[in-house]
């Protein structure tokens, strides 16, 4: 994947910077860049997928707003939503600056294959691309404790203010039911992609209890009130 190739585009512009000559054997410019490129822009389109999901998930809640402020569960639910979402763009706004210095580089090693680019540029785009890589993991340790901690107090909103009992006492069928339905898959998803960034990322598994506790309870909490449907 684009970032477990670090390592690759590091030992290779250790070797430029060895030799620092114009007849460096092309062989070991090309190795893996194409690859490189074909998944940056595989990683670029994820990351693409996910903003769009997040907007539409947002769309979704605004177009409930005025039925969700009467009452207040959902207005404190809402609250506490909004601020995962907010942690979760943050992120994609990271990640993705740090896709596109990747492309950045990749690009600057083909042109310095190709003798249109020369070693100061492909250095200063490496430069560039390593410490994007810095502020993306940093951030996504951040993003991923913050999170799982919304989450859960997403969950306790839920518990504490018997939100689904409430929403479905008087119709089954409650759209705000569903929708607040939609806006936890949306958060849980969301904590999933920070899940996957850590794997792409070459960080490992992180620790994902919380997670799963807090999912539990939600569940929980809505089969509750769905049983008195049946």
């Amino acid at each position: 994947d684009t970032l477990a190739q670090v390592a690759k585009l590091h030992s290779t512009m250790g070797v430029i910077g060895a030799q620092a000559q114009p007849d460096v054997p092309s062989v070991l410019l090309e190795q893996g860049v194409r690859h490189m490129q074909d998944t940056a822009r595989k990683e670029l389109s994820i990351l693409g997928q996910y903003r769009y999901h997040s907007t539409a998930s947002k769309a979704a809640v605004r177009s409930t707003a005025d039925a969700r402020a009467k009452r207040q569960a959902l207005v404190e639910l809402d609250r506490v939503w909004w601020q995962l979402r907010e942690e979760l763009d943050t992120y994609l706004d990271v990640a993705q600056d740090q896709v596109q210095a990747y492309q950045a580089a990749f690009a600057q090693l083909k042109g310095y294959r190709q003798c249109s680019a020369g070693f100061a540029q492909v250095k200063t785009a490496y430069t560039r691309a390593t410490q994007t890589r810095t502020e993306a993991h940093t951030r996504l340790r951040a993003s991923w404790r913050r999170s799982q901690a919304q989450l859960g107090e997403l969950a306790a909103v839920i518990e504490d203010g018997d939100v689904f009992g409430e929403l479905l006492a008087g119709d089954c069928n409650s759209e705000l039911a569903q929708q607040t339905v939609s806006q936890v898959s949306a958060a849980a998803g969301g904590i999933r992609m920070l899940y996957h960034r850590h794997e792409v990322g070459g960080l490992g598994k992180p620790d994902d209890r919380l997670t799963h506790q807090a999912v539990e309870r939600i569940a929980a909490s809505l089969a509750r009130a769905s049983a008195n449907c049946q």
